[in-house]
């Protein structure tokens, strides 16, 4: 072997070894930039949510008692029975009602005209709704003349309570009778307390019978009845 070829032998590992210094510094170089691309988790990462849901009327977190009247709050219905309080001399039917009503394709209207409900005091019927709205039932409880809507309103409240309570309902919609505004003071403490977590939405009172106001205070509950008597004898 000459000494050119030695020369050039010896040559060769250095050559490599700053080939593959070279390679290694590029590739440190190449992770170096793919590192600061990378999007920083820590910084990225959203805290969990920590505040407590927002209650409300009916004391369940996040959820809402009160709805506008509305055919969107028709459809959006959930429930199993749907509980409308009519008053004698409505008509067309109003607020939560109306829109059922519409839903139904004028169904409750029709039974109005043909006397099959009246909405006088006491009255109590109950409807199937044939899938036209999203509820299996309609209970339709009649209040009496508009005039009257205020006198016992309490306890026709409580009636109510007692008679979806009875009819095994655990998810319940009322529409009040119109003019409901009147009525909304009574709510919390007659039909939402009674009902609880049942009563899952109330129908607010329609805005084109808001100027029908009673200035007549709210009645308060009935007080209890005195024990009865008792006599001994000897």
């Amino acid at each position: 072997m000459s000494n050119g070829d030695k020369k050039a032998d010896e040559k060769k590992p250095d050559t490599t070894k700053k080939l593959d210094e070279k390679r290694t510094d590029t590739k440190k170089l190449d992770d170096k930039r793919a590192d600061e691309k990378k999007p920083d988790d820590k910084k990225q990462e959203r805290k969990p949510e920590t505040q407590t849901p927002r209650k409300n009327e009916t004391g369940v977190p996040g959820k809402r008692l009160w709805v506008d009247p509305t055919l969107q709050a028709v459809d959006a219905l959930d429930v199993e029975t749907v509980a409308i309080g009519l008053c004698s001399d409505v008509r067309p039917l109003a607020g939560g009602a109306g829109f059922i009503d519409w839903r139904m394709c004028g169904g409750l209207s029709e039974l109005l005209r043909r006397g099959t409900i009246t909405g006088k005091a006491g009255e109590q019927v109950l409807l199937p709704t044939n899938g036209m709205i999203p509820a299996g039932r309609i209970l339709v409880f009649g209040w009496g003349p508009k005039s009257a809507l205020l006198d016992n309103a309490v306890a026709r409240l409580a009636w109510m309570a007692q008679v979806l309570t009875r009819a095994g309902s655990h998810r319940i919609a009322v529409a009040l009778p119109e003019p409901a505004g009147i009525l909304v003071g009574l709510v919390e403490e007659h039909l939402r307390k009674p009902l609880g977590e049942r009563l899952s939405i109330v129908f607010g009172p329609d805005a084109l019978m808001s100027d029908a106001k009673d200035t007549r205070p709210i009645p308060a509950a009935p007080p209890p009845s005195p024990p009865a008597p008792t006599t001994t004898t000897t």
